[in-house]
């Protein structure tokens, strides 16, 4: 295998390594990396960073060179032969590497796969420090909490003693407790960090332990051309797992797409009228460094915890945003930015009620995320969305609408809970700042951004005119016209003869029936349509009452005798046939002959027979 040196100056363990290039071809046109298969690690770095906010006290530290801990199978070894000579003169020699190698596609899940196996095979003799390896730890990165000193220091001397049986040794500890770092292990060879400014760096962020608070620390160089690789490389700079600079980020990412549509060459300088954007934005990233983030987010005397998400989108880009709500007894309650996700618009233009609906997605996978990271006793979720098109489609079933719409409307159902998502307002909602980005200059005081509005949970409900909804937009998705009042209207009147019997039970005034299914056909008016109708019923609404109940009767009653009547056969029921029926305009059965027997005797007649 190739390999070379890499220079870290920021390094405080080793500034020079050796890097392996297995991706190097061989003589048989492939290379190492085309035949390794690569596996998984089980966690993620989200997940890990999320957890490491919920308790008062942290313990950080780092495996001393894990992959040069672990042997390789010597059948294996063959397949990781390098040149290596002493001296310039000398021919060079051919060795074999026995450990896990830097460079390989596997080194980073043998390595936690072996992590794992020990966990495993002593969590009899040391049960805190294996669940912390099954669950905290990432790579070579230990990162962990607790909510008690005593807890935190039996926890580091279980993990010192674990890892100190397989021969590895822990070093670069650090803790936002002055206790825990004046605490030596007999089995430490590693001094714990009591540097008065302790800045770490904790799966990529910035870390001040003694101020317990994220920092950003930003490494970009101002230049006087830039080109389109040099942007996304400033963007890949930006490491922020958690979200937590998403309005800046998203800004950046709205810009690169400009490029493209721009149809900018990667290597070709920028056009006057993004260069000078593009420099003033990186000008202004240094602005960033000024910001500090709480670490911990919770209220030490809270009583009960709520999960607030928030979504929006733009004709650039959508985004989602939660935060954590600590209530604490006779104190205004406390919210805190955990997390947040951004997507640019797709090239290829879409409606922004559609935007609006996959930011709810990406809000309700952001948020079955955060729950499954933190697994806290949260009491409630509550999400927003400022769309009452969005939330219109949400309250409706999916397989009534169109394809794009319904299958993130399933997906969003599946997710959540429908009396779960609320309106509110686009000045409220802290998604619309990522949505439609932020400049580093003016993330620092946006406190909508870091705290979310003063939303009371009792305050709010998830009720919202349907006055409110743009129906032309909420109709276009449906599959055809007879679903269009769906969200407006859910109530329909059944011919299930249990359903009249239950209206007929309610009185035995006819009159009085038919004045009740006067009103229930003028609440299904009203709702379908924007002139409503209020007083007395009038003599229209009586009649087309009163035909209503007739018909429904009939049917039940006398389906055959209407079947035969419509085939002009003849009705074999005599007490029937007797009368001379036959079928009217509306498919209504009526006495022949005697013009006495009007419709209200036809009502009376079908109300005996079903008594009788």
């Amino acid at each position: 295998m190739p390999h070379h040196g890499a220079f870290k100056p920021d390094s405080t363990s080793t500034k020079l390594r050796v890097v392996f290039n297995a991706s190097s071809l061989t003589t048989t046109g492939k290379s190492l990396t085309d035949v390794l298969l690569s596996g998984e690690i089980d966690e993620d770095v989200f997940n890990i960073m999320l957890r490491f906010r919920k308790h008062q006290i942290v313990l950080i530290a780092d495996i001393r060179q894990m992959f040069r801990q672990i042997l390789i199978e010597p059948s294996q070894r063959d397949l990781l032969r390098i040149l290596w000579k002493t001296k310039e003169e000398e021919e060079p020699v051919s060795y074999r590497l026995k450990t896990v190698t830097y460079g390989t596609k596997c080194a980073p899940f043998l390595a936690t796969r072996v992590l794992r196996q020990l966990a495993m095979d002593e969590v009899k003799n040391f049960p805190s420090a294996s669940e912390v390896v099954l669950s905290d730890v990432y790579m070579d990165d230990i990162v962990t909490e607790s909510q008690d000193l005593g807890t935190a220091i039996v926890l580091k001397d279980q993990l010192i003693n674990l890892f100190n049986t397989c021969g590895m040794v822990l070093h670069k500890w650090n803790s936002n407790a002055r206790e825990l770092l004046d605490l030596k292990n007999e089995n430490s060879e590693i001094s714990f960090n009591q540097k008065e400014d302790s800045t770490t760096k904790t799966l990529g962020m910035a870390w001040k332990s003694n101020e317990d608070q994220f920092i950003f620390q930003v490494s970009v160089k101002e230049q006087t051309i830039y080109t389109k690789r040099d942007v996304l490389s400033t963007i890949a700079k930006l490491f922020d797992p958690l979200g937590l600079l998403g309005p800046v980020i998203c800004k950046a990412k709205i810009f690169l797409q400009r490029l493209w549509l721009e149809k900018v060459n990667w290597d070709d300088p920028l056009p006057e009228q993004f260069a000078s954007d593009w420099y003033r934005f990186v000008c202004n990233l240094k602005e960033i460094e000024k910001i500090k983030i709480d670490r911990y987010i919770l209220n030490s005397q809270h009583e009960r915890i709520v999960l607030l998400g928030f979504s929006d989108a733009s004709t650039h880009a959508y985004g989602a945003v939660v935060y954590l709500q600590c209530h604490a007894k006779d104190s205004t309650p406390l919210s805190k930015l955990l997390a947040s996700k951004s997507r640019v618009a797709p090239l290829k233009t879409i409606s922004v009620p559609r935007l609006e609906l996959c930011a709810c997605l990406l809000l309700a996978k952001l948020v079955e995320k955060v729950l499954l990271s933190l697994k806290m006793n949260i009491e409630e979720v509550i999400l927003f969305s400022d769309s009452t098109i969005a939330l219109a489609w949400i309250n409706s079933p999916s397989h009534q609408l169109k394809t794009f719409v319904g299958n993130r409307v399933s997906k969003i159902q599946s997710l959540t809970e429908h009396h779960q998502w609320r309106h509110i307002s686009s000045t409220e909602n802290p998604a619309d700042i990522i949505s439609r980005g932020a400049d580093p200059t003016d993330l620092k005081n946006l406190d909508l951004w870091w705290t979310g509005p003063t939303i009371f949970i009792e305050e709010t409900n998830n009720d919202f005119s349907s006055s409110e909804i743009k129906m032309d937009s909420f109709e276009k998705e449906l599959y055809s016209a007879e679903h269009k009042q769906l969200y407006t209207n859910n109530l329909v009147l059944s011919s299930d003869s249990d359903f009249i019997t239950q209206i007929l039970s309610l009185s035995n005034n006819f009159q009085k029936l038919i004045t009740i299914f006067s009103f229930l056909f003028r609440f299904l008016y009203n709702c379908k349509t924007k002139e409503k109708k209020s007083g007395s019923v009038s003599v229209v609404e009586f009649q087309h009452a009163i035909k209503y109940l007739v018909k429904t009767i009939q049917v039940n009653v006398f389906s055959a005798e209407i079947n035969a009547l419509k085939k002009n056969e003849s009705i074999k029921r005599t007490n029937v046939s007797n009368l001379n029926v036959f079928l009217d305009d509306d498919d209504l059965i009526r006495v022949g002959g005697i013009q006495n027997y009007l419709l209200i005797k036809n009502i009376l007649f079908c109300c005996l027979e079903i008594i009788s």
